[in-house]
């Protein structure tokens, strides 16, 4: 595959996955023993990413994902992207602010054969602590 379109596939995960939770653009897109490591764990394939997934559209259920920048080269993919929403679920042990909160996050995926077989993730969990009340505290 290409670099455009392992982008593309790279895409179609914050699109389709992240933001609309789409099952079949998950079994389109993630290969049986794929590996992703979030800050919310670690995840296997096709079914541990829509339980990923279904993490992160609990705790922001109004979300919107914009992706600021995708750069590859061969079978990996870099994206910058950031999550916007309010957040009404615990998340990374955040309680719910209620308030309308942005994440920015990196992510590295590897693609072979036209599937995610490796997607490493890191959010910008630090700045959802600055959200509570007491983070100067911690």
């Amino acid at each position: 595959m290409s670099a455009t379109v392992n982008k593309r596939i790279a895409r179609r995960f914050f699109d389709d996955v992240l933001a609309r939770q789409n099952v079949q653009a998950v079994d389109e897109l993630i290969a049986p023993d794929a590996i992703v490591c979030m800050p919310t764990g670690r995840f296997t394939g096709p079914e541990g990413v829509r339980q990923a997934s279904a993490q992160i559209a609990s705790a922001f259920p109004d979300r919107r994902i914009e992706v600021q920048a995708l750069v590859a080269e061969g079978n990996r993919v870099a994206v910058e992207w950031t999550l916007c929403g309010t957040q009404r679920r615990e998340l990374l042990g955040v309680p719910p602010t209620g308030r309308h909160e942005c994440v920015s996050s990196l992510s590295l995926f590897r693609v072979e054969n036209g599937k995610i077989v490796d997607h490493w993730m890191a959010e910008g969990a630090p700045a959802l602590n600055s959200f509570q009340p007491n983070a100067s505290q911690l």
